[in-house]
């Protein structure tokens, strides 16, 4: 059983690493682009930028406004590439979360994980966990209204940070994915955007092959959260 749990950690961290283009999951500190706005060195440069498929309008990625569902299917779009999430019900759900979670920095961790750990693409090089009640509650089993935070720094002493991760369980938001609610917001609780322009908030990831989901769905535990494996390293 270990020797499959490092096999799926190891095929896991694998394609976690595959999302820094689409879906910008790269959480390390971001070059200033404009007011509000940010980049990644490797979008500053060009390189590793998504390119878009012929006849795909990448201003109608986003999803529907209904939670977890996949957009209508588009001439010459590849569904595996269109993401189920960014749509303004997702935008507004992530909004009033970020309102609803200010403060957490006090709120406990995993069990063994406190304080600032080591981390890894496509999250910070160190991070710590930050979790609600609901979550600290029985970090093993996630009720609905648990919520999970990551803080991804550049650094150990946590002074750069890049972007904050949130996982929130919303009973029946998407039965596909755990009941997950994914949310990237930069520092200043503005929503990051993948290259296309949408925002990475909702069902990120599902039914592709990059993104929030099908990285967490690969959790050695089957409960999308690397956090709760015993393996020392985690995405």
């Amino acid at each position: 059983m270990r020797s499959s749990n490092h096999e799926r950690l190891a095929a896991a961290i694998a394609l976690c690493a595959l999302t820094t283009s689409l879906f910008a999951c790269d959480d390390s500190p971001r070059m200033a682009t404009r007011t509000g706005q940010t980049a990644s060195p490797q979008q500053a440069g060009g390189a590793g930028q998504a390119a878009p498929m012929p006849g795909m309008d990448m201003s109608a990625t986003a999803a529907t406004d209904m939670p977890g569902a996949a957009p209508a299917a588009m001439p010459g779009m590849d569904m595996a590439a269109a993401p189920a999430f960014g749509g303004a019900a997702d935008v507004e759900r992530a909004t009033t979360l970020w309102q609803s979670i200010q403060g957490y920095e006090t709120w406990p961790s995993f069990p063994g994980r406190e304080g600032i750990q080591v981390g890894g693409s496509p999250h910070g090089a160190y991070v710590s966990f930050h979790l609600n009640p609901a979550a600290a509650a029985d970090p093993s089993a996630m009720a609905p209204g648990a919520i999970v935070i990551k803080n991804n720094y550049a650094d150990e002493a946590g002074t750069m940070l890049g972007a904050v991760t949130v996982m929130e369980q919303v009973a029946g938001y998407s039965p596909m994915a755990g009941d997950w609610f994914f949310a990237k917001y930069l520092p200043d609780g503005s929503l990051d955007q993948n290259e296309a322009g949408v925002p990475l908030a909702g069902a990120v990831g599902l039914g592709g092959t990059m993104g929030c989901i099908p990285c967490h769905s690969a959790a050695p535990d089957g409960d999308y959260l690397y956090a709760n494996s015993p393996v020392a390293t985690q995405p």
